[in-house]
């Protein structure tokens, strides 16, 4: 690799607060990556985008992508959903080399995602072509996945569909708070990020397209999708709870004829047997799933 070419590639890197744009950027910062310019969404109103609500955010209080452009001085640029000739002109005359994207809540029209010479590339929160769309967390957790993982493809005109160019895959430990995936997750995309600049140098990036046929795609969260069933694993049901609690929904909990409104998970148990249903002590209820005993605070 020839780290003089590397280090002269110039990045647009678009992201949010948040640590899943952060960490990832900080990483390739610590590799001596040049990022010319850093793009963040512009005044969004109602706290709506385009096609849902915005990405909930679990973010580092100390430092974000913008405060951390703003120490090293490097030029941000706000872009809003009308995306604006003003903004586009401004990223063109950086010369991007490649543009990065890591959370951003609009999708980028041709016109940005061709300015780089190299590519347009985002990175995604799962294991493309599965868990297309904009919360790919909460459908994983809701699914039950434990085994997760990053991708980095191109970016095209459709949602998540472009060529895959990198894939990490790992496995959650059970309890995870969503902060905790994320971190975890950026980390693992910075590492994937970094590969393919250097892929990218070297000309040995290789283009996986996506098979559609095992593609899958969820849109927003409802309140609806907040609801469990007992016939889940208490395992399963925990760490839904535990990775999602950030987003402050009510959790409803069925169980034969009993309807249980929870906001906490506590704990849960799989070999543990209850003599009926459920259980109920003050705030705290146990109730019995398949399999497993979860442990949890009824709202109020």
């Amino acid at each position: 690799m020839n780290d003089s070419t590397l280090k002269h590639l110039r990045i647009i890197y678009f992201g949010m607060a948040g640590d899943f744009s952060f960490i990832p950027f900080q990483y390739l910062l610590d590799n001596s990556i040049n990022i010319c310019a850093v793009v963040i969404p512009g005044a969004m109103s109602n706290n709506k985008i385009s096609g849902g609500q915005l990405p909930v955010i679990v973010a580092n209080q100390q430092e974000t992508i913008e405060s951390r452009a703003n120490t090293l001085g490097i030029p941000i640029l706000h872009l809003d959903a009308s995306m604006d000739e003003i903004s586009i002109n401004k990223m063109s005359a950086c010369k991007p080399d490649v543009i990065i994207i890591a959370c951003f809540p609009y999708k980028l029209p041709g016109s940005i995602y061709t300015l780089p010479r190299s590519g347009c590339f985002n990175l995604h929160p799962s294991l493309l072509p599965a868990y297309r769309g904009p919360a790919p967390l909460f459908w994983q957790l809701r699914a039950g996945e434990q085994a997760m993982g990053m991708t980095v493809h191109y970016v095209d005109d459709g949602i998540d569909t472009g060529d895959i160019v990198g894939q990490s895959r790992l496995t959650l430990v059970d309890g995870m708070s969503n902060g905790e995936i994320t971190a975890i997750l950026g980390k693992h995309g910075g590492k994937l990020l970094l590969a393919l600049l250097e892929q990218l140098v070297n000309n040995s990036l290789v283009r996986i397209p996506q098979d559609n046929t095992k593609s899958s795609y969820q849109s927003w969260p409802e309140k609806k999708d907040f609801t469990l069933s007992s016939l889940w694993s208490a395992q399963h049901a925990c760490n839904f709870m535990k990775g999602t609690e950030e987003r402050g929904q009510s959790y409803t909990i069925e169980t034969g004829s009993e309807c249980f409104v929870v906001h906490k998970a506590r704990s849960f148990s799989l070999t543990e047997k209850l003599d009926a249903a459920y259980v109920i002590d003050g705030n705290n209820v146990r109730i019995q799933f398949s399999p497993g005993v979860l442990d949890v605070l009824i709202e109020g």
